[in-house]
């Protein structure tokens, strides 16, 4: 079954593979990736990515080091504490305290970049909570 028009004009013919998989779904899994999709706005895509070749990566001189009160280095950790310190993170976590965003190094050249990931800002409203190969996909974006 194909998916829902009104899903197929918000999407638009540029963004048309982010369905490819749509038959494979549940119809569960449906519902959750068209709301999904319709809480974008792809009309904004164009502009971002054009925007996020302007950001200028940091000079070297101005990073520095983080101090060694902000972060715990793991191999230092007794088998105790490292213990201690993942049941304090979950807890966190289950308590909806903690976010992390874990991206892979690179410059991404193949997106036209000059500079390494981590310099380029997020896009806010354009969340995509698993990674691209989850929206395209559709599978656990829940």
């Amino acid at each position: 079954m194909s998916p829902p028009s009104d899903l197929l004009v918000h999407v638009g013919k540029d963004n048309e593979h982010l369905l490819r998989y749509w038959d494979e779904l549940t119809d569960s899994e449906k519902e959750i990736f068209s709301h999904q999709l319709m809480s974008l706005n792809f009309s904004s895509c164009p502009s971002a990515f054009s925007s996020s070749s302007l950001v200028v990566a940091p000079h070297p001189s101005n990073l520095s080091p983080v101090s060694d009160d902000h972060h715990i280095v793991k191999k230092n950790l007794s088998n105790e504490e490292e213990k201690r310190l993942r049941n304090l993170g979950m807890e966190a976590i289950s308590r909806g305290e903690v976010a992390a965003i874990v991206m892979a190094g690179g410059q991404a050249t193949r997106l036209g970049c000059t500079h390494p990931k981590v310099a380029d800002p997020l896009m806010i409203g354009i969340a995509i909570d698993k990674g691209a190969d989850c929206m395209a996909k559709g599978r656990g974006c829940q």
